[in-house]
């Protein structure tokens, strides 16, 4: 649970922030970048067995999915970390951001749509191509709208959090997005 709590931190302070299209191709996360408490993870998962989300999604992948030409950015895991982070700026800042996050240990799906909805946001079931179970969750009141699908696998948060503008279609995208991490 602590983990989850870790993971909804990070998907708070991402949907509340946004790059700029100066940065390299690939650059290193800033230093400060808030990352999930440590935790013990558990014997059916460990961060190794686990692909990163940048080794799952692609640039063009993203790209096709934003519109537009995308920067990325890998956050480095720090020891065994149990979280890993990738995300994809676009250049236009216009069209939305796009985060994919996998968080090992990281509770239940349950877990995560509980603590996202009691700081505001709505949960709804989601079809997403890969997910036995998956839910897409809605937060407008930040100054820029977020839409966040997730699933649980094989005791991992996979989560696909998307910010933009309205009538940018973040739900679709947030829901192609976690479905890539689950190819």
């Amino acid at each position: 649970m602590r983990n989850a709590i870790g993971a909804v931190v990070l998907g708070l302070a991402l949907l509340s922030g946004c790059g700029s299209d100066d940065e390299p191709e690939s650059t290193p996360a800033p230093a400060g970048t808030p990352t999930a408490p440590a935790a013990t993870t558990s014997a059916a998962t460990s961060p190794a067995d686990v692909p990163h989300p940048c080794d799952t999604a692609t640039k063009a992948d993203v790209a096709g999915l934003v519109g537009g030409r995308v920067t990325v950015t890998r956050v480095p895991e720090t020891g065994t970390g149990p979280q890993m982070t990738c995300t994809f700026v676009p250049a236009d800042l216009d069209r939305p951001t796009v985060t994919l996050q996998t968080t090992v240990d990281g509770g239940t799906l349950d877990d995560y749509v509980a603590l996202m909805t009691a700081t505001g946001a709505t949960a709804s079931d989601v079809d997403v191509p890969g997910a036995a179970r998956a839910a897409l969750l809605v937060d407008d009141r930040a100054g820029r709208p977020g839409a966040t699908a997730v699933t649980e696998v094989d005791g991992t948060i996979r989560a696909a959090l998307v910010i933009g503008a309205d009538g940018q279609g973040l739900d679709r995208v947030a829901t192609q997005a976690l479905a890539l991490m689950l190819d």
